[in-house]
């Protein structure tokens, strides 16, 4: 619908660049549309494709640099890899972004408010350095979106609120490795009257992950990042329905 690459399409083209030199930096532009669901539902997915359609179209000169690469690896997503040559490093990276809200607040203005949110990263080449740059740009993404959207956000492994997004981001992809491999346990842990003995003991089910070497985890961070990506009724529907050994 796009005529953007796929995100293999963009893999692949990317594995085919050659690095001419010392000094290119080459960054990873995460775009989502903000709200888009508000689109669909008031206007209809008509209108909203057409509005992909023509973000796609923008994703060219002059607002990404000759060379630059454009992929929809989502719905609403669509990621960039630009190269530049910057002598002071990252500092003054590629203004593709903010250039491109610009360009998609006058592209809409006829018919419906739109912004978008922007997240960058650096791509190093290093194995899978690829891939951690594009997963990289999507933490920014949902950085900026999570401090107001319509704005754009630099990838920063010093940021606390990346590094715990990052984390959840890991622990969700464990916790559901888990669920595909059934690693979650429960144990039941006797609450005991010190008191009242008469008083019949209870009982609190407690959760716990077998981890690749066997060994017992705590949930700890997993019930968090459970928690931010909606998947705690999938904890608790598992919980309801496994029956405790230990």
């Amino acid at each position: 619908m796009t005529g953007l690459h796929t995100r293999d399409g963009l893999e692949q083209m990317y594995g085919r660049i050659e690095t001419d030199g010392a000094g290119l930096i080459c960054s990873v532009i995460y775009v989502d549309v903000d709200h888009m669901h508000v689109v669909n539902e008031l206007h209809g997915f008509e209108l909203g494709n057409e509005l992909i359609v023509r973000i796609a179209d923008l994703m060219a000169p002059p607002l990404l640099p000759a060379g630059a690469l454009a992929a929809r690896i989502a719905g609403t997503a669509l990621r960039s890899s630009c190269r530049h040559r910057y002598p002071g490093g990252l500092a003054d990276r590629s203004p593709a972004p903010g250039r491109s809200r610009s360009c998609f607040d006058r592209s809409a203005q006829e018919t419906l408010e739109v912004s978008v949110s922007c997240g960058v990263s650096a791509l190093i080449s290093m194995p899978q350095g690829f891939a951690r740059a594009l997963a990289a740009a999507e933490l920014a993404c949902k950085s900026a979106k999570k401090h107001g959207r319509n704005r754009v956000e630099l990838y920063a492994c010093e940021d606390d609120s990346m590094m715990r997004r990052h984390g959840d981001v890991i622990a969700v992809g464990q916790l559901r490795a888990a669920f595909k491999s059934d690693r979650l346990l429960l144990y039941a842990q006797p609450i005991v009257p010190l008191q009242n003995m008469s008083l019949p003991a209870s009982f609190e089910i407690l959760l716990r992950l077998r981890g690749p070497d066997d060994e017992i985890i705590a949930p700890g961070s997993l019930i968090n990042a459970a928690q931010r990506y909606q998947l705690l009724p999938t904890v608790d529907r598992w919980v309801a329905s496994a029956p405790s050994t230990h």
